[in-house]
């Protein structure tokens, strides 16, 4: 992780725990039209390889449009997309998406699927919260669509995305882990 990063993620984490709001949601509602093609409009994506950023942390959501503008995690059209974007743009916008309510994706897979994956989920508890809200640690991972988690895992487990502690945790899983956790997680509210 990049000095950058780790200096703007101690910022964030420091906003979050002092609860001093970050930004201002009212301009965050205005300045956010751009990300609801793949967000939605309420921060509830419909599809299902974008997260859905309603009801995440404030201090999670500046982390990550700070990672995307400078490269530390690299996706072409967000890199661009922010590039015009500066520190208080991006706290109008988390405090905005964070002042949503968070939905569920509502996952179809069977009673013994979700067990598996609730037993799994027990080691990420400690940084995601016991029931996936999310925490100063880890961002909520309840109502996230099944196929984005499983993706992100396995972007942690093959190195593609960068957090030591992720993985450590995510390189002991299995696919069928992964699958059933990330189950598990999307039928959460």
């Amino acid at each position: 992780m990049n000095k950058l990063l780790k200096l703007s993620t101690i910022a964030s984490l420091f906003l979050a725990i002092s609860g001093v709001q970050a930004g201002d949601a009212a301009a965050g509602k205005s300045k956010g039209m751009k990300c609801i093609s793949c967000h939605g409009l309420k921060g509830i994506s419909s599809n299902p390889q974008y997260p859905s950023i309603a009801g995440q942390k404030e201090a999670f959501l500046v982390s990550q449009m700070e990672a995307f503008k400078n490269g530390s995690r690299p996706v072409a059209a967000k890199s661009a997309l922010f590039g015009g974007l500066n520190t208080g743009d991006f706290g109008d916008l988390a405090a905005h998406f964070a002042s949503l309510p968070a939905g569920s994706a509502s996952s179809k897979a069977e009673a013994a699927v979700l067990d598996k994956g609730k037993a799994v989920y027990e080691m990420c508890s400690g940084c995601h919260g016991a029931n996936g809200e999310g925490g100063d640690a880890g961002p909520r991972l309840a109502g996230q669509h099944s196929a984005y988690l499983i993706k992100r895992l396995g972007d942690y487990k093959s190195g593609a995305a960068s957090d030591e502690s992720m993985k450590g945790i995510v390189g002991g899983m299995s696919d069928i882990d992964m699958a059933s956790v990330s189950e598990f997680l999307s039928s959460l509210k």
